[in-house]
């Protein structure tokens, strides 16, 4: 049996519109998902769904932050129920993510579902990006700001979503074809994008450079 996050929001809807994580699962070609909101209501500014884990044959690990703080939860299949989970209680990591110093990171997926203005998804078929690209990317992108990461770059409905190691620490990553990327830990979550251009190739857009309008 395979599990798997569903993710979806209204196609005519803007940005900041309600959206929705589910729980699905896939056997011998017959899928189904269990109607719950994964994220509770919070959607992407305040909560999200990073991962999935068996913990044994009946029971599924959601790896998910509500209001800047993990909240993971546990599917019981043979209960057909939801309980928090207290058994996997993550430390804060002693520091942020710096993508300067050295890294490890393992992909989980790629998903077409992140939240865009950007109805045509055909163009996300033929992207994807290696762990050897995400770390070159990622090695040198800069820090910026909400505000640029909203203004200066396209949020694409396409990305690859994994972990990263450091120093002992574990975070998330969302890399986005737009050239940018969030990390995230239990506490915190950082944007980095290419505003140099240096890793452009390995993106379907690049970051707008206000100065070439003027």
């Amino acid at each position: 049996m395979q599990a798997t996050v569903y993710y979806w929001r209204d196609a005519d809807a803007n940005f900041l519109a309600q959206e929705r994580w589910c729980l699905g699962f896939e056997k011998n070609g017959t899928k189904w998902f269990i109607d719950h909101d994964l994220s509770d209501g919070k959607g992407s500014y305040e909560g999200g769904v990073f991962d999935l884990q068996w913990i044994d044959e009946r029971r599924v690990r959601i790896f998910r932050r509500i209001d800047d703080r993990d909240a993971n939860i546990v599917f019981d299949l043979e209960r057909n129920s939801y309980s928090l989970d207290s058994a996997y209680v993550r430390t804060p990591n002693p520091q942020p993510f710096f993508p300067g110093h050295g890294f490890d990171i393992v992909l989980s997926a790629k998903n077409n579902g992140y939240p865009s203005s950007l109805k045509d998804t055909l163009r996300c078929m033929n992207w994807q990006m290696s762990m050897e690209q995400c770390s070159t990317a990622l090695s040198t992108m800069q820090p910026i700001t909400g505000e640029d990461w909203h203004h200066l770059f396209e949020h694409l409905p396409c990305q690859v979503i994994g972990t990263i190691d450091q120093a002992n620490a574990e975070f998330y990553f969302n890399m986005n074809a737009g050239s940018w990327a969030s990390i995230t830990d239990s506490f915190t979550t950082q944007y980095f994008g290419d505003l140099s251009g240096q890793s452009k190739a390995l993106f379907l857009t690049s970051a707008w450079d206000p100065s070439r309008d003027k």
